[in-house]
């Protein structure tokens, strides 16, 4: 509101008319009948309307909100123009941190600054007295009434500046002593008013820190008698004993109420650290401690979870007997791997990781890239050190799986696999006749009922419906089908995997997963295993063999046990396949078994080849023992007796034969079947030399 330019006709800015006292299409209308318009508007230049041609009713208003006398509104006008920016004020406020720790409220801050504002503004027309006169033209008591008069309609933030010219003076004082801080409420941060200081509040907080059984009224009771002399205080950690009166108040001894003593102990801070100390770990970090926010992986194998669990039925003796451990992979949630015991150990362990393993294999899958798990169990299976050597296992990091995780015991939030229990949990299981559920479940249909718990399986019966309900659960929608439409977990697993997976020989895997066999041997050119025979992919592998027993891992498979890996010395030797017999009636013979005995007789000869060739690869020697031999004669095979060989495989050569046994203490050797004997001129053997080295 001003006067138009060079007259003193009233006017408001279009800003001050619309819309706070008048519509934008009244304003319209009435600008076309009798409303006075000036300017137009743009270029900085505002729109003014003449008061007097305004309709009565938006006067009315008009002059409610400013006063009768428009004229002496606008006479202080001059005063609001002198108020500016001030942005070192705005810092000081919004940088403030209360004694209790935090920032000012935003709302705060922007009213201690107009406040700075407007005292700016008093102390700049204080110092000028001459803008005073020339440019304000009024008195310095009118000045204190239109400020007074002014800041309580100023908006849009109202500065509340005290309303009476004493209070408001003895604030520019204290403003202009201190500075913008000096603005700031007792209440955001002024320690002088407070009874219970900060140390105060540290001295009763660590009492009660010192047992763990200490009540609300023995710290009430030992703060009494600190501050009246009548118990000493100590800080262990540093030896100093605390002084009674830094503890007064005003000079005085000031015994605090339970209430008091109740608040402090009871603030947010306060409350984490004690029970940081009364609880214990896993409680601690339930009530207080902050999750981490995570995403779940998108290929299927970059993550595993892994945990056991009792199953929730009862058997016939009314007890859960069975246990199970479970594998399942993160980003589709499909259940890979199990087991099943009465007992939780390492075997079931390991059990539920030659399924998991089994899985793989028999699809030609790629290694899981990491695995999480409790420490429970697993501990015994990520290696051990033997005899100064460290010897690896199936969870020793960067063997099998590249990353291994071990989550805090207890934690069920850490682990995946809780999720997938709870989820199978109460979406399967539950639906069975006979389900143990939670006495205190927050769902009541979750509940265990006491007067319905009449239900009992057998342990098989347990264990094949948990097998039926994971099968269940891996042929269900994925959850996620907006980024797997139409899939289900099973469908993940198989169609959305890492391509970084890394695929290890089965031979590298089966030392950590498979069963181990008996100590076995290779007989006849065949491994015996749980009564079946393997036969070496080349027989030629014979050669290479440093001994005739063998370390043999496997995995039962859908058919039986198809394969054995065959070991010597932590060495991979061969895969080893089964031998399946034919029929021998040729009535009876199939296009199968005909396939069968082919294989068996290409073994077999095979195996014969290999025999004439290591016979024949050593030399043809003979020796002589007489005497008057001189070295570098030569002797002459005078008569050579052969004895053929009792195999109906082969015939062996005519120049092989075993050391003949000495019969008499005159000399002289017995020929036996078998043995074949060289003659010399004077009567004594020439034995064969292969023979002799064997």
């Amino acid at each position: 509101m001003r006067y138009l330019a060079h007259t003193t006709i009233i006017c408001l800015e279009y800003s001050e008319l619309v819309p706070d006292f008048m519509t934008e299409s009244n304003y319209k209308y009435h600008k076309t009948q009798l409303m006075r318009v000036h300017g137009r508007g743009g270029n900085g230049n505002g729109v003014l309307i003449e008061f007097d041609t305004i309709p009565a009713k938006c006067q009315e208003k008009i002059t409610a909100k400013y006063g009768n006398d428009l004229h002496k509104y606008i006479s202080k006008q001059p005063i609001t123009k002198l108020i500016s920016v001030d942005y070192k004020a705005a810092n000081i406020f919004a940088g403030h941190i209360k004694a209790g720790g935090g920032h000012l409220p935003l709302d705060a801050q922007q009213v201690y600054t107009r406040q700075a504002e407007w005292l700016n503004m008093i102390n700049l027309v204080l110092t000028d007295r001459k803008m005073l006169k020339d440019t304000l033209g009024i008195s310095i008591k009118t000045f204190w009434e239109y400020v007074i008069d002014l800041h309580q309609g100023d908006r849009p933030v109202n500065p509340k500046l005290p309303k009476a010219y004493d209070p408001l003076r003895k604030l520019l004082a204290k403003y202009n002593s201190e500075g913008p801080v000096a603005l700031i409420s007792k209440k955001f941060g002024n320690q002088n008013t407070r009874k219970v200081t900060p140390k105060i509040e540290n001295l009763i907080v660590s009492l009660y820190f010192m047992k763990q059984e200490t009540t609300l009224v023995e710290v009430c009771r030992m703060y009494r008698d600190f501050i009246y002399n009548k118990l000493q205080v100590v800080d262990i950690n540093t030896g100093e004993v605390f002084n009674p009166q830094e503890f007064y108040v005003k000079g005085e001894p000031f015994p605090l109420g339970e209430s008091t003593v109740d608040f402090y102990l009871k603030r947010p801070a306060a409350q984490i650290a004690i029970n940081k100390k009364r609880l214990n770990n896993l409680q601690w970090r339930a009530l207080h401690r902050p999750y981490v926010q995570r995403m779940a992986p998108v290929y299927a194998f970059s993550k595993l979870t892994m945990d056991d669990r009792d199953l929730p039925f009862k058997d016939m003796t009314g007890n859960r007997p069975a246990k199970t451990y479970q594998i399942a992979d993160v980003a589709s949630g499909a259940i890979i791997g199990k087991a099943f015991s009465t007992d939780k150990n390492v075997e079931l362990l390991r059990e539920a990781f030659r399924d998991m393993f089994q899985t793989i294999l028999c699809n030609g899958w790629g290694m899981p890239f990491e695995i999480e798990m409790e420490r429970h169990l697993t501990a015994q299976m990520m290696g051990k050190e033997v005899d100064g050597q460290f010897e690896d296992d199936i969870l020793t990091a960067g063997n099998l799986f590249k990353h291994v995780r071990v989550c805090l015991g207890g934690n069920a939030p850490e682990k995946r696999m809780e999720h997938i229990f709870r989820q199978k949990k109460y979406t399967f299981d539950n639906k069975r006749p006979g389900f143990q559920g939670r006495f205190y479940a927050r769902n009541i249909a979750n509940r265990l009922n006491t007067d319905k718990d009449k239900v009992r399986y057998a342990y098989e019966q347990i264990i094949q419906n948990d097998l039926d309900d994971i099968n269940s659960w891996n042929n269900s929608l994925h959850p996620n089908q907006e980024l797997y439409p139409g899939m289900s977990r099973w469908d993940v697993l198989e169609n959305c995997q890492n391509p970084n997976l890394v695929h290890h020989a089965t031979s590298a895997i089966m030392p950590y997963v498979g069963y181990k066999a008996r100590e076995t041997s290779i007989k006849r050119g065949y491994v015996q295993v749980m009564k079946n025979s393997y036969r070496l992919p080349n027989i030629n592998i014979l050669r290479e063999l440093k001994t005739w027993k063998f370390d043999a891992y496997y995995i039962p498979g859908p058919e039986g046990i198809e394969k054995v890996y065959l070991y010597q010395y932590g060495k991979f030797i061969a895969e080893a396949t089964k031998v399946i017999p034919f029929q021998e009636a040729q009535a009876e013979m199939t296009d199968a078994d005909r396939a069968n005995a082919d294989k068996q007789w290409a073994y077999q000869a095979a195996f014969d080849k290999m025999v004439r060739e290591t016979q024949g690869s050593y030399s043809v020697l003979g020796t002589a023992r007489f005497d008057g031999f001189e070295a570098g004669e030569t002797l002459k095979v005078v008569e050579e007796v052969v004895v053929n060989s009792t195999s109906d495989e082969f015939e062996e050569p005519d120049n092989v034969g075993f050391v003949p046994k000495k019969t008499s203490k005159r000399g002289g050797y017995k020929q036996k079947e078998g043995v074949s004997v060289v003659s010399v001129p004077n009567g004594n053997s020439i034995e064969s030399a292969a023979q002799w080295a064997l």
